[in-house]
């Protein structure tokens, strides 16, 4: 379990499920809404971490990195400043799993 400032992130058996605040996609369901259930992120894995930091999330999911949300400071680790609604593969790791 993680959680954020208005989001909380929980692992069971390797899938991933979010819930609470969704502004800038940190809930990773392909959109902005917010969630009052833990629903499952869908195209992820063998999750093994979670960490929720204020607006944005990272997974690890099948040995790789992983992160949404908000990013206008460069905190999900893509080289850009956009935000993520999906989760989206940081290339710079490519496993994370030793």
């Amino acid at each position: 379990v993680s959680c954020g400032y208005y989001h909380c992130a929980v692992i069971a058996d390797g899938m991933l499920y979010t819930f609470g605040r969704g502004i800038y996609g940190q809930l990773g369901h392909g959109n902005y809404r917010d969630l009052i259930v833990p629903t499952e992120v869908q195209n992820l894995e063998n999750v093994t971490q979670v960490y929720c930091g204020k607006d944005y999330t990272a997974v690890i999911a099948d040995g790789l990195l992983y992160t949404f949300g908000r990013g206008d400071h460069g905190q999900l680790g893509n080289a850009d400043r956009y935000n993520l609604h999906v989760p989206t593969q940081v290339s710079y790791f490519q496993n994370v799993s030793h």
